[in-house]
C-alpha cells in the first residue's frame, strides 16, 4: 500500500498513490522569513469513473 510507496486501488471507489513533492524556498506568512521546505510524500486519489457516475447522477446535490 501507501506505506511502501505503492498505489493502492478500491475497486469502484478510487485510487490512492504516492507522489513526491519537490523541495522548495517557502515563506514564513506571520514574519515573510524564507524557509527551507525538505522534500516529502503526499497522497494522490483519482476517483472511479463508477463511484464519479453515482455522484453525478444527483445533480440536485449543492454546498
Amino acid at each position: 500500500g501507501i506505506a511502501e510507496n505503492k498505489a493502492s486501488e478500491w475497486r469502484t471507489f478510487g485510487r490512492f498513490s504516492p507522489k513526491k513533492i519537490k523541495e522548495k524556498m517557502g515563506r514564513n506568512p506571520r514574519t515573510n522569513e524564507k524557509i527551507y521546505v525538505p522534500e516529502k510524500i503526499s497522497v494522490k486519489f483519482k476517483m472511479a469513473k463508477e463511484l464519479k457516475n453515482k455522484i453525478n447522477q444527483n445533480e440536485s446535490y449543492t454546498n
